[in-house]
């Protein structure tokens, strides 16, 4: 139900008074983020006389940059979202003024969503076999795949071949626990990983089942509910249970079927879930599977855009228009037209509910129509075109512009420069472009159309003149001016803001913007400058960094044009420990040797005084356990050194249970 409109003041006046301008402030305009500039281009005409002065001002909106505010071109730019209103007034050689409106609706940028990454699933096998081959693949909702990297990260030393395809070929294993990482890449820089496990346990060793929790899904509300369909697999025996749990993500989301092979959520909220799938086995071994489900918010429907076209004029004895409506909606279809008389003497209209209104028995005067188009989703929005009917008389001159003025760098090749020529009460016969005034004379073509390309300049100021003849004989013309500097602006750049995250969140997607007002970027480049090392894809506009660690990162966003010209910015990212957890536990230690922070603390240890502790791998294995926590954990199992890793403890208190996730690096 939401609509825009424009309106236009009519003034009426007895015959010999000065006939007010006719203003055109253009169509409306609609921007996406980050996409912040516009060209507005406006219009008038004097009957009788001649334009002297524009203006451009902001009626409505958030704060904006108007640039050549006093010309009939305005470029504004620093645009934010939402919507604005642009007003256009001109002033005629005797004072008079009249004005005219245009709206530019500026929408946020769409955001890329993450691709999916599937590792293949996790995998046993038993000596004497000593390879595999994971199966991985890539989905990528609003773009596609193009690269992908595997890498090992834990267990022993393997040969891994064909890194960089979705199939890893994977030999030279021994009896332990390895893990693979499968990071696929969007073709905006963003990326997603999946872990694959393999097993690989000694000859006649029992083998433990398979968890499969299936692919990570995405949906979009008002959809707020879908299944996991899990599985389990055991090589040498059977699957006795399943159980599902919630890993992480909203309070919102209600379980059904914990117990079943599928899962059934409902009643999810924005966010991102995470859900663990446990499989037990008739041995009693067990393992588990994560699935990943995200839930992007609603998109707001946006309104159409119509266009009911430039203002007319016509001269008695002609009675008759023709007005046709240009309408379009970026999310959907238009649905239906509906014209209306708004102002103005009588007239005979029809049809009423087409994109096109022929309009019969013109009198002397001014009559404003309306168009009002709705969408699909029942969103309006309205267009106003002006016909003006002329008494019997004099040739009005053409209405030129020659479009607004420019300014580039001496690195440029060429330039084209916009104009644009009509009559009000006949047909323009000729264009002609002329140089003025130039510190040389540049190659020009085009001279007879209404758009001139200007190559060999020097730098200095130009002016061009742009003269329309029409089908009387009568001609007018309008000027423009090209500034050529010595110097080339570099590209605007923008990190994107400071930003901090608390343990254990730590992963972040960072997007760089650019504005450039020559050229075009050609690379782009992220690099970090302080901080501990972090991988980082350098290469695309937006990058994504995890396995972050507490202190602060700076990195910078580096971006070159055509010109070679580059421009940087850099953002802070702060990392922190959750200072939250009541228990005081370290989330960070380091059991190396170097008698520094070699043992797990617990700082309030007077919460778990009396209280068992266990302590679990990411795969849900116990690793140690005491009756009473001495802040004497080394990081070791059984004597046996244990890898880098998250790790969880619980505290089962007798009122109360601690529990919690710790990072192990070596």
């Amino acid at each position: 139900g939401a609509s825009s409109f424009a309106e236009l003041d009519i003034k009426v006046l007895t015959i010999g008074s000065n006939v007010p301008p006719v203003v055109d402030a253009g169509i409306d305009k609609l921007l996406f983020l980050p996409s912040n500039s516009v060209n507005l281009i406006g219009q008038a005409s004097d009957v009788g006389g001649s334009i002297t002065s524009y203006l451009w001002e902001k009626i409505s909106g958030p704060s904006a940059t108007l640039t050549n505010a006093t010309a009939a071109n305005v470029t504004i730019s620093n645009l934010v979202a939402g919507q604005y209103t642009f007003r256009l007034t001109a002033q005629d050689n005797q004072s008079a003024t009249s004005f005219d409106e245009v709206n530019v609706t500026v929408y946020p940028g769409s955001v890329n969503q993450s691709p999916i990454a599937d590792a293949g699933g996790n995998k046993s096998i038993a000596l004497p076999n000593t390879s595999i081959s994971l199966a991985g693949s890539g989905f990528d909702n609003d773009g596609s795949i193009v690269s992908y990297d595997w890498t090992q990260i834990v267990g022993p030393s393997t040969t891994i071949t064909n890194v960089n395809s979705p199939t890893l070929l994977v030999d030279g294993l021994v009896e332990g626990v390895f893990q693979f990482r499968l990071t696929v890449f969007d073709d905006m820089g963003a990326s997603g990983s999946s872990i694959a496990q393999v097993t690989v346990v000694g000859l006649g060793a029992l083998l433990p089942p398979i968890a499969n929790a299936g692919l990570d899904k995405v949906i979009n509300l008002p959809t707020n509910s879908l299944d996991i369909q899990g599985a389990g697999s055991d090589a040498d025996g059977t699957i006795s249970s399943f159980n599902w749990s919630k890993k992480s993500g909203p309070a919102a989301g209600t379980l059904a079927g914990q117990a079943t092979s599928k899962l059934s959520l409902s009643a999810l909220e924005a966010g991102t879930y995470q859900y663990t799938l446990t499989v037990t086995d008739n041995d009693n071994l067990t393992n588990n599977d994560d699935s990943q489900v995200t839930v992007i918010q609603a998109s707001v429907n946006k309104n159409p855009v119509v266009n009911a076209g430039n203002d007319l004029f016509i001269r008695l004895p002609d009675n008759t228009a023709s007005i046709t409506a240009v309408a379009s909606d970026i999310d959907g279809s238009i649905t239906s037209y509906l014209w209306s008389k708004q102002s103005g003497p009588t007239a005979t209209l029809g049809p009423l509910n087409s994109a096109t209104l022929s309009v019969n028995d013109l009198v002397l005067g001014t009559y404003i129509f309306r168009v009002e188009v709705t969408d699909n989703a029942g969103a309006t929005s309205t267009d106003e075109v002006t016909v003006n009917v002329l008494p019997a008389g004099a040739n009005q001159p053409p209405i030129v512009l020659a479009g607004a003025s420019k300014t580039i760098s001496i690195l440029s090749t060429s330039i084209s420069i916009f104009g644009s020529a009509s009559d009000s009460d006949g047909s323009i016969n000729s264009i002609q472009w002329t140089l003025e005034d130039g510190p040389n004379t540049p190659d020009l073509s085009g001279e007879t159309t209404t758009t001139l390309t200007v190559q060999n300049f020097i730098e200095g100021l130009y002016t061009f003149r742009l003269t329309a003849i029409d089908n009387e004989n009568t001609e007018a013309f309008d000027e423009t001016t090209l500034e050529v500097k010595s110097t080339h602006e570099p590209p605007v750049v923008f990190a994107g803001n400071d930003t901090t995250l608390v343990l254990p969140n730590d992963f972040l997607s960072l997007t760089g913007t650019v504005m450039v007002t020559e050229g075009f970027i050609t690379n782009y480049e992220w690099e970090q400058i302080a901080g501990p090392p972090i991988m980082l894809v350098t290469e695309y506009p937006a990058v994504s960094i995890s396995d972050l660690l507490p202190g602060n990162y700076t990195l910078r966003f580096t971006a070159t044009d055509n010109f070679d010209a580059s421009g940087s910015d850099d953002l802070v990212v702060s990392v922190t420990e959750d200072k939250s957890n009541p228990v005081g536990a370290a989330l960070i230690f380091s059991p190396n040797g170097d008698s520094t922070n070699d043992f797990w603390i617990v700082q309030n240890e007077n919460l778990i005084s009396g209280c068992p502790i266990k302590i679990f791998n990411n795969l849900g294995a116990q690793v140690y356990e005491a009756d009473q926590y001495q802040n004497d954990w080394n990081g070791t199992s059984n004597g046996q050194t244990l890898k880098e890793g998250d790790y969880y403890y619980v505290f089962k208190c007798s009122s109360k249970t601690y529990s919690g996730a710790l990072r192990l690096i070596r």
